[in-house]
């Protein structure tokens, strides 16, 4: 149904999230959505780490240092304390937007969970990149979302009537519902049914371009074309990467959003052995077994090859994107808000996915069923159960994700 290319195994977790969308359950599924979930989150940062450490010297020349911010508002900091060191353009403009987040702290989302790290040239002693992983809320809320827009669209472009009520995209994109669309139209009314019949016949729709996330893994590059032309020329002489796609955005938000696959050799898959802290957070998870075993097999028997997502902005774009006219968070509740067909089935597909990924973080060992089916109609607070079932199951300490 939607491969996430950042993991491994990600065919059997595309296989696994699909039959559980059709209630179609394994007894083995728990066991197994713990190790994929769990060595996933493992790998991911090591990954991040082994390529950080590659990158990041090529790009900018000298050591780099590194370390770890755990919310947006640690970020935000780091980003504004040298402006003047990155030749603005508008220096003006942008100590307009830093006084005016210094003034109202509280409106910039501080708060929020960032599982990222910051990069500093150890030279110049000024931030020069920034890497983060997305979080299991965000991975499930945004394949609940990609899976429900191309489904959805699928199903209204098979609508003979409305044959036109599907938006083409180009370069074999999935599908999207047109905008035009009224969200509580016959459209979707016509749509949501023929979802239901063909999840009641143990099918999920059908798709006829493929759903991928590339984003777990992402970095930003601060800087100009300069950096860009560097990453370019570093890519070009490396035969383990390739860009598989490159867009520019203009407008509100500017940056160079860079797709990588990075085809890892042995030495970059190798492990060392799990550290006694994270060792507890998994046993507390009930992972059973040798874990150090364990997760070498599940990276020797994984796939080679992921993707990471390269964004290289300048600087005041940034500081935009952070703190002014592009905010992420902000970004994010737009996404959210606006979905098109946000319908009790919608609500079933975010709450699974989110229950999908929260059970391999909690401490249950088993279930018995699959929690919810798509088709049945449910009240929000039967919604919320179905979570908050698993929160008195979550391990105090963290492992880089959390919910």
């Amino acid at each position: 149904m939607i491969t996430i290319a950042s993991f491994l195994h990600r065919d059997e977790l595309k296989a696994l999230m699909g039959r559980w969308l059709v209630h179609d359950f394994h007894p083995d599924d728990p066991a197994r959505i713990k190790q994929l979930v769990n060595f996933n989150s493992l790998f991911i940062r090591h990954a991040r780490e082994r390529f950080s450490q590659e990158m990041l010297p090529a790009i900018y020349g000298g050591k780099i240092e590194a370390f770890p911010v755990s919310t947006k508002g640690q970020f935000k900091d780091l980003l504004i304390q040298s402006p003047d060191a990155y030749g603005c353009k508008d220096l003006r403009h942008v100590m307009k937007r830093i006084n005016n987040y210094k003034a109202q702290p509280e409106l910039f989302f501080r708060e929020m969970p960032f599982e990222g790290i910051a990069y500093r040239s150890k030279n110049e002693r000024i931030l020069v990149a920034a890497s983060r992983i997305k979080r299991v809320r965000r991975i499930a809320e945004k394949c609940s979302r990609r899976i429900v827009d191309a489904v959805f669209a699928m199903a209204a472009l098979e609508i003979s009537a409305l044959g036109q009520s599907r938006t083409e995209t180009p370069n074999g994109a999935a599908p999207q519902l047109d905008s035009n669309i009224e969200p509580n139209g016959q459209v979707l009314v016509e749509a949501e049914q023929r979802v239901l019949n063909g999840i009641k016949s143990g099918r999920f729709g059908t798709i006829d371009s493929p759903l991928v996330i590339n984003d777990v893994i992402g970095f930003k590059l601060l800087g100009d074309e300069g950096v860009l032309e560097a990453f370019g020329a570093w890519v070009d002489a490396r035969p383990d990467l390739e860009v598989i796609d490159q867009e520019e955005h203009r407008g509100n938000y500017n940056a160079t959003n860079i797709i990588l696959r990075w085809r890892m050799s042995e030495q970059d898959l190798l492990f060392g052995s799990i550290s006694k802290k994270v060792e507890r957070i998994l046993r507390k998870r009930s992972m059973t077994g040798d874990l150090n075993a364990g997760l070498r097999r599940f990276v020797r028997d994984g796939e080679d090859t992921i993707n990471l997502e390269i964004l290289v902005q300048r600087y005041e774009e940034a500081l935009e994107s952070e703190i002014g006219r592009s905010m992420h968070e902000e970004r994010i509740i737009r996404q959210r808000e606006e979905q098109l067909y946000r319908g009790y089935v919608a609500r079933n597909i975010a709450v699974l996915t989110q229950f999908l990924f929260s059970f391999a973080l909690s401490r249950r060992v088993s279930l018995d069923e699959i929690p919810l089916k798509l088709w049945v109609r449910y009240m929000p607070e039967t919604h919320d159960h179905i979570i908050y079932s698993l929160t008195d199951d979550f391990p105090a300490g963290e492992l880089g994700i959390v919910p």
